[in-house]
């Protein structure tokens, strides 16, 4: 077999590791988020449940991305696919003699962190390594589009699943994806580059937060993102699950539609930046999602009508079919702003900083994400639903403001 041929069969395994990956991912995370709300009818129970699995983002994010770099990437990617497929196996067996408890639970999310912040980086360090240098481009156009279809579908065959046998065989099944990741990795080939050990991990962190402090724009961007994850994402992760099976008691397949849906806008969007990157420059294509954004926001507002919220209680497939809309347009908006989101930073920050300041940026965007999900949580669990709604249409509106001096910092260059 020439190098080539390896070369591209590896691309194929590489896919099929890669979205077994994310597929398992997304089953457990949508299985456990209906078996809490099914066990505790609490939306604060299932905030904090979400919220602890950023802890450990907020810890080992900063220097996962170095410790990768000195430790060989296939051995780590496999090993750590292993032992969550035998967690799930364990958690499996245990499901079918008794009721899994809340805390059995996180501890298997913040296992399942810890894993996910050597994983990410891992893995993405294997693919330019395994393709040929003339098919980069198009193995990620490939690989982009089937990841996207994976996040679609996911959330779907959780909800299938649990909704026809129950967690159990859901962790069984989540457990399969895992081991059949690891076998497809066991075969990649490669050449692996591993760092030498510097002694300078917390050096080269600080090094990243002194360049976001020394630009402008960096500053205003990372700032707009976290106001995201602060507002935004934790709204639709614990208002959509109040909203179906607190408020208007829906079935549970109804969770994985509007989170398919949420995938289907992210797709969507893809197509549409593509004209308006040859219009638009950076600067404003980012402020034009964000005003997108705030327009999509801005229909959760008519749930503060106790009006519009009878209408939808007259059938039990108004709200899947109001969710799934508005969430919809929340992420084609949201996923077009990130296409110029990461296109700056992406081109603004050198090679040798990027993977510092990403890593800063993940661990920002933890911080900001724990603290929305555990007021949200709060406010959903007390009734306060229009205070909530009230709280994420003024963060949409911060985010214009932070945006100006990005704005100001690029009148000045041109």
């Amino acid at each position: 077999m020439t190098l080539i041929k390896k070369k591209h069969s590896n691309f194929i395994l590489y896919l099929l590791g890669h979205n077994t990956s994310i597929l398992g991912d997304i089953i457990l995370m949508t299985g456990f988020a209906l078996y809490i709300m099914k066990k505790t009818g609490s939306t604060m129970q299932f905030s904090i449940t979400i919220a602890i699995s950023f802890i450990p983002r907020i810890l080992i994010s900063p220097y996962a991305g170095v410790i990768v770099d000195r430790l060989n990437k296939k051995k780590m990617v496999i090993l750590l696919d292993l032992i969550r497929g035998l967690w799930l196996m364990v958690l499996w067996y245990i499901s079918l003699h008794a009721q899994l408890s809340i805390q059995s639970i996180y501890i298997t999310l913040i296992f399942f962190s810890v894993c996910d912040c050597f994983f990410g980086p891992a893995f993405s360090t294997i693919y330019p390594r395994i393709v040929h240098k003339d098919f980069l481009s198009k193995g990620n156009a490939i690989s982009n589009t089937i990841t996207s279809i994976t996040n679609t579908l996911s959330p779907l065959v959780a909800s299938l699943i649990y909704t026809g046998w129950g967690l159990s065989i859901l962790l069984l099944f989540d457990a399969m994806t895992f081991i059949i990741s690891a076998f497809t990795e066991f075969n990649l080939y490669f050449e692996d580059v591993i760092v030498k050990k510097t002694g300078k991990i917390f050096f080269e962190f600080k090094e990243g937060i002194m360049m976001i402090k020394s630009n402008r724009r960096l500053r205003s961007l990372l700032l707009n993102g976290n106001l995201t994850h602060l507002f935004l994402f934790p709204f639709i992760e614990a208002g959509v699950v109040f909203l179906l099976f607190v408020m208007f008691k829906a079935p549970d397949v109804h969770y994985g539609i509007v989170r398919s849906c949420i995938s289907g806008g992210a797709i969507f969007s893809g197509f549409i930046a593509i004209q308006y990157q040859k219009k638009k420059g950076i600067a404003d294509n980012i402020n034009r999602g964000i005003i997108w954004m705030i327009g999509a926001v801005a229909l959760f507002m008519l749930l503060i009508f106790n009006g519009f919220r009878d209408i939808l209680d007259t059938t039990e497939y108004f709200p899947v079919i109001y969710l799934s809309i508005v969430c919809f347009m929340v992420f084609f908006a949201f996923s077009f702003y990130g296409v110029f989101f990461r296109s700056f930073y992406q081109s603004e920050v050198s090679s040798t900083m990027l993977g510092r300041f990403i890593s800063i940026m993940i661990m920002t965007f933890a911080v900001s994400r724990l603290v929305g999900m555990l007021v949200y949580g709060y406010l959903l669990e007390k009734g306060y639903l229009t205070t909530a709604l009230v709280i994420l249409f003024v963060g949409m509106m911060l985010k214009l403001v932070v945006h100006i001096p990005f704005l100001k910092a690029e009148k000045a260059l041109d």
